[in-house]
């Protein structure tokens, strides 16, 4: 993850940078830092996904949580 962000700090907008670290920090805490990307199923990804719309804090509307899993 941390190739793809260098990668994408070249040609992206501070913002885009922000949002990139943002969702990778949440894939690293949620799956575990040594979890190959292409390990992921659609079930563990929605498990991700349910997660984002039931924690507690910070609450994220659906419309954020749709934006950052498109990101990954």
């Amino acid at each position: 993850l941390d190739a793809y962000l260098e990668r994408r700090r070249a040609d992206s907008k501070p913002a885009t940078v922000v949002n990139l670290q943002t969702v990778m920090n949440d894939l690293t805490r949620f799956f575990g830092e040594h979890t190959d990307l292409r390990e992921i199923t659609e079930a563990r990804a929605d498990e991700l996904r349910t997660h984002y719309l039931t924690r507690s804090t910070p609450k994220l509307a659906a419309a954020t949580v749709a934006r950052r899993l498109k990101t990954v």
